[in-house]
């Protein structure tokens, strides 16, 4: 399940670049070459990067990519090592889950009042609802990647054992 899902993350992800590039190229080339600017172009790129946003932030937990400081934390032992990763992984959830819950709220609210874009009419639930599935996703990463770590803490215990 997990290896479908690094695949599709990243494999829309690339997708979703690749139009958000297209796009651009077509607003520059319409607006400075043309003199006639396309106005959905814009909204439809703005909802794009909102969806490769937070797929993105799926991939990067789940490689663990994110920005942290590992200057205080590599000098820790390892058994106080695994409980700050354990307290950084209980304060990342709680994170995710308060932002899907706000945000679903929020998607919620813009679906039933029906908001839409002005230029291309588009439902602005569609970039709204980027950021709950993002979080979901997020959480996800956060739980895989903490089972994993003590795993390997369990797995070094096991070979501590042996010796």
């Amino acid at each position: 399940m997990w290896q479908i899902l690094n695949k599709a993350e990243k494999y829309i992800g690339g997708v979703l670049f690749f139009i958000i590039v297209i796009l651009g190229f077509l607003q520059v080339l319409f607006r400075y070459v043309f003199q006639s600017p396309l106005a959905w172009t814009e909204e439809y790129t703005l909802f794009l990067f909102v969806w490769f946003v937070y797929l993105g932030s799926s991939a990067c937990t789940q490689e663990k990519r994110h920005v942290c400081v590992e200057m205080f934390v590599e000098r820790l032992p390892k058994k106080l090592l695994l409980l700050v990763n354990l307290f950084v992984s209980v304060c990342w959830l709680l994170f995710c889950v308060i932002i899907f819950m706000t945000s679903f709220r929020v998607a919620a609210l813009a679906a039933e009042r029906h908001s839409i874009t002005i230029a291309s009419k588009l439902p602005y639930v569609i970039a709204m609802s980027a950021v709950p599935v993002g979080m979901v996703l997020m959480g996800l990463r956060v739980i895989q990647n903490t089972v994993k770590l003590f795993r390997k803490t369990d797995l070094e215990k096991g070979r501590e054992g042996t010796e």
